[in-house]
């Protein structure tokens, strides 16, 4: 387990880029890999759903419009036509996280790996600066935005990224794509935090302590902070600039790679 200090820095780096279109898994294992770091994958998880804390925070009331209509089974309404889109987008994730959770998994070592995603995240993002679109997400939007968010899996790939992204190639307006791609992440940061408590014994548990926590609470405040900016950039129409970072960073890590690790 890491110490105080480490479990802080890298919440603090979960926060900032979970929902910054660059990639939070690809950046927490290149600084536990950078750093010497061992932190367990439960600990990661829990980070996650730090930053899952700030989107309920920050989207609160299109989470109880949301649930408010799924419980009068108001499928017709605007919320209650998103509820039943995000089910069908959280499929795809789910098929992936199952059939392929062990070769994801084994790129989280690879720095190499990491720093192609990375520069291919930032062609998605730059191809975001020409797609215009003024329709609301149907089925197939769905199911194609949600085979970009089982894409996120691997590491250096953005969720957020990917599923804007996604859905602005498939011409949904882009509030409509923004909200979406949002909403589309609470089921799957669910499902994959309950799956990894889960499969980790009690022990690994009981060791989650006060670093854990710290860690949360930092990743929990910048993550809400990093989405308010991320508002601001996309309603600004800057969301593409974000490719020229993925980029440069994918082309550093790749360097990295090759030349001092083989």
């Amino acid at each position: 387990m890491v110490g105080i200090l480490e479990a802080v820095f890298l919440g603090a780096l979960q926060g900032v880029t979970e929902w910054l279109p660059v990639s939070s898994s690809g950046h927490l294992a290149l600084a536990q890999s950078l750093l010497g770091l061992q932190a367990p994958l439960l600990f990661d998880t829990a980070l996650h759903a730090g930053t899952l804390l700030a989107v309920l925070a920050f989207f609160w009331k299109d989470v109880l419009k949301m649930a408010n209509a799924v419980l009068r089974l108001d499928f017709r309404s605007e919320y209650g036509r998103l509820a039943v889109m995000v089910v069908i987008g959280t499929l795809p994730v789910v098929l992936a996280g199952v059939m392929l959770h062990d070769a994801v998994e084994a790129l989280f070592g690879s720095p190499m790996a990491i720093g192609v995603s990375m520069m291919l995240m930032g062609t998605l993002l730059y191809v975001t600066k020409f797609p215009r679109g003024e329709r609301a997400v149907g089925a197939k939007d769905a199911l194609f935005i949600g085979a970009a968010q089982a894409l996120s899996l691997v590491p250096g790939i953005s969720r957020s990224g990917s599923t804007i992204a996604a859905g602005l190639s498939r011409h949904v307006e882009r509030q409509k794509a923004f909200l979406f791609s949002f909403m589309l992440s609470i089921p799957a940061v669910v499902g994959a935090n309950a799956y990894e408590v889960y499969m980790s014994s009690p022990s690994t548990i009981g060791g989650l302590g006060i670093e854990t926590a710290a860690a949360v609470a930092v990743s929990a405040l910048l993550g809400y902070a990093a989405i308010r900016a991320l508002k601001k950039i996309f309603d600004s129409g800057r969301f593409h600039m974000f490719a020229y970072y993925c980029w440069v960073a994918g082309a550093a890590v790749v360097a990295y790679a090759y030349l001092f690790l083989g």
